[in-house]
């Protein structure tokens, strides 16, 4: 608190030695306000000269000017108490290693250990749970869409995991009318009924055979992707039409949307690159030859998968009751998030919003040509800070399954395969050439490698050039230049991504 010298500086200063000299002295100590009278037997004495001990006389202009000071150091005070009350809450919101969330992590260790034979079907059930647990944050106010692809017999399972359990809604398949129904033959009153939004706000949607949404004729596929752009947005729904004219939701309709989709050909990475709210994904083991060992463990472990899905419903159980504490949402410990984790997320969404680009060609003729007359359009990136929140939402997620309201390293094992599994294909065959000749590559090699035309080749390295993560190189300066791509050095840590080498694509 400021002492009274700052304001009245030129008034005398009296010392205790001072006052006990005086009689009928009215004076105010100038750190602590007190009133001091000099012939008064019952006033407490003032000998602490280090932080007390100087008074001036006692005014009208004095008095005016502590109850300011003493009004401030109440709001102070106020101020103090909420930031004290705000500190308690988070403390008690937190989630932190409790004895359930401790039954949290044994679950899925022994989960873990049920399906050692598949790591990657037990990252793709952590993967759908993460993305889940996410909704449980406060502050997370956006949809969350990831649809999973690989082998039938992985999607199926994921499937079921997730089909009876009655956290999430299941829907075999759906229509993006049926968000917001306007159909004639449903009376006005129960029309409501019918409408899928409410009936997944702030709730896990997960769909199988999603594929029917983005693939079909040019015009419905064209109207499917803009109204499910429109829901993934976040902020509800609204539509006309003649027979009842404008309905829909308003506010914030956050949900996750989790589904199978059963192959990611071009047709469909075209259709989705039109999209804003570009869904992730994650790719299950897709090779089409097992060894004798995991042909064996399949067979040997058929029987428990009633047991995984047990073990699903329990965790998913588990956990909410974990991260309830008496409040809706969980405050996240920002502060305490790894550094460096946050940036290598940084680096894979730049990335990730640079290669998955939607490029359009126009004006396309004599394809056969070599190449050289594929007219591309402008391409079309993400919002990289839109994709940056996806990303560090589901590696929140992540973390609360295992008890944690901050970031660590190991979090970002699910972020990286989702973010290879969200590449298209063909890029994604570019990509591990790149790697595997230690970042540059040319036109015959790609050739050879990826066994396509030329044609193809110069079409298909022309794409990734335009998405920005290489360069142009030309070999052979003295005879006829062959064209070559070469990784830019900011995304020279692609290197030491060990799945890049490993992922099937």
């Amino acid at each position: 608190m400021k002492s009274l010298l700052d304001y009245f500086p030129n008034e005398k200063i009296w010392m205790v030695n001072e006052l006990q000299q005086k009689k009928n002295l009215d004076v105010r100590c100038c750190t602590c306000f007190s009133l001091y009278i000099s012939d008064n037997d019952a006033i407490v004495q003032h000998y602490d000269l280090v932080n007390h001990g100087k008074f001036i006389k006692n005014t009208p202009e004095v008095e005016q000017i502590i109850a300011k000071l003493r009004d401030e150091e109440k709001e102070l005070q106020k101020q103090e108490e909420e930031k004290e009350t705000k500190r308690r809450k988070l403390e008690a919101s937190r989630f932190t290693i409790s004895y359930e969330s401790e039954k949290l992590c044994e679950k899925l260790v022994t989960l873990k250990s049920q399906i050692n034979h598949n790591p990657t079907l037990f990252l793709g059930l952590v993967t759908a749970l993460s993305a889940s647990a996410q909704m449980r944050i406060d502050g997370v106010l956006h949809p969350f869409t990831i649809f999973f692809t690989g082998n039938a017999t992985d999607k199926n399972f994921i499937t079921k995991c997730f089909k009876n359990n009655s956290n999430f809604y299941y829907t075999n398949t759906f229509t993006a009318k049926s968000m917001v129904s306007h159909s004639p033959r449903i009376r006005t009153w129960k029309i409501r009924e019918n409408d899928l939004l409410p009936k997944i706000r702030n709730k896990v949607l997960f769909s199988s055979n999603t594929d029917a949404l983005f693939l079909g004729n040019k015009p419905t596929v064209t109207d499917n992707i803009s109204l499910m752009d429109s829901v993934l947005d976040g902020n509800g729904y609204e539509s006309h039409s003649a027979v009842f004219a404008n309905r829909g939701y308003k506010g914030d309709y956050n949900f996750v949307w989790s589904g199978t989709i059963t192959n990611l050909n071009d047709r469909l990475w075209s259709s989705i690159g039109m999209m804003n709210n570009k869904p992730l994904f994650f790719e299950l083991n897709n090779s089409s030859s097992n060894s004798i060992d995991e042909l064996t463990n399949l067979v040997s472990n058929s029987d428990m998968g009633e047991s995984i899905v047990e073990q699903i419903k329990k965790i998913w159980e588990i956990f909410s009751k974990a991260s309830h504490n008496g409040e809706k949402h969980l405050k996240w410990d920002t502060e305490n998030d790894d550094k460096k984790t946050i940036e290598h997320i940084s680096k894979i969404c730049i990335f990730l919003s640079h290669i998955r680009a939607h490029i359009a060609t126009k004006n396309t003729h004599e394809s056969t040509s070599g190449g050289t007359n594929y007219n591309f359009d402008t391409p079309k990136c993400e919002d990289s800070k839109k994709l940056m929140n996806t990303l560090y939402n589901l590696t929140r997620g992540h973390a609360l399954l295992y008890g944690r309201d901050y970031l660590l390293p190991e979090d970002l094992e699910i972020i990286l395969h989702v973010a290879i599994s969200s590449i298209p294909r063909d890029r994604m065959n570019i990509l591990k050439l790149l790697i595997q000749k230690k970042g540059s590559v040319n036109t015959f090699e790609i050739e050879d490698q990826l066994r396509v035309s030329k044609a193809t080749a110069l079409k298909e390295m022309e794409k990734v050039r335009l998405t920005g993560i290489v360069e142009d190189t030309n070999t052979n300066p003295t005879t006829k230049p062959i064209r070559g791509i070469k990784l830019k050095e900011q995304f020279e840590w692609l290197y030491d991504i060990k799945l890049l080498h490993t992922h099937t694509v």
